[in-house]
């Protein structure tokens, strides 16, 4: 279990400054969370955070989407039968390297996955 989450945001830059997470010495020392990725992702939409946190890039992405499905389906079809690219930018691998992976929906939507390491 998580047992406390501290999270600075930075309306400035539209990302969170610092992050503090603890977690129970219960759950540091089980061999569950060891054997797991100790990332912790955060959502950040056109500068709102999201207050869920995510274990995994693809589980951050997927819900970052969800309330986007029926629009970028609507734009791959139309991408389908006229020819051409999505103005949409959210088929995006992520950025191992800094750990800040950016999404785009057409309409104005910027989306920020921020990976965070939980150190134990």
């Amino acid at each position: 279990m998580i047992k406390k989450i501290e999270m600075f945001f930075n309306p400035d830059s539209y990302q969170l400054s610092e992050a503090v997470i603890s977690v129970s010495n219960h759950m540091a020392s089980s061999p569950e969370f060891s054997s797991v990725s100790n990332n912790l992702y955060v959502v950040l939409e056109n500068g709102e955070l999201n207050p869920k946190l995510y274990s995994s890039y693809d589980a951050a992405r997927a819900a970052a989407l969800h309330n986007y499905a029926e629009m970028l389906d609507e734009e791959r079809a139309e991408c389908a039968e006229y020819g051409g690219r999505m103005a949409s930018q959210v088929d995006v691998e992520e950025n191992k390297e800094t750990g800040t992976t950016s999404l785009y929906i057409e309409k104005e939507i910027f989306i920020t996955i921020q990976r965070y390491t939980v150190e134990m």
